[in-house]
C-alpha cells in the first residue's frame, strides 16, 4: 500500500507542475521573456509580437511597453515605439528606463 500511496502523490506532484508550467507559458511573464530572448538574436518582427502578447495579457506591465518600443524602433517603426514608451511612463512616471528610451 506504501508503494500505490507514493505513486499517487507523485502522480498528484507531477499534475501540479504541469498545471503551473501550463500556467507559465500562457503567461504574461512568459511572452516578455520570449520576446526579450528572440529580440536578443535580432528578430525584431517576432520580438514584437510576443511583446504585443504581452501588453495584451499584462496592460499595466511598465516593462513590456518599454521592450516593445526598443523592438519598434530597432526596424524603423519610431512612432509606435514613442507610444509604447509613452504608455510606459504613463504607468510608471518615476521608470527611467522608459524616458530614456525617448530620445
Amino acid at each position: 500500500m506504501g508503494d500505490y500511496s507514493r505513486s499517487c502523490e507523485e502522480y498528484i506532484a507531477t499534475q501540479e507542475q504541469e498545471d503551473h508550467e501550463r500556467t507559465f507559458f500562457d503567461s504574461a511573464d512568459w511572452a516578455l521573456c520570449k520576446g526579450l530572448l528572440i529580440s536578443s538574436y535580432a528578430d525584431f518582427d517576432a520580438a514584437i509580437d510576443d511583446l504585443y502578447a504581452c501588453v495584451k495579457l499584462d496592460k499595466d506591465n511598465n516593462s513590456s511597453y518599454t521592450y516593445l518600443g526598443l523592438a519598434l524602433s530597432s526596424i524603423g517603426e519610431y512612432r509606435r515605439a514613442e507610444e509604447a514608451h509613452m504608455k510606459s511612463i504613463q504607468l510608471d512616471p518615476s521608470f527611467l528606463e522608459a524616458w530614456a528610451h525617448l530620445t
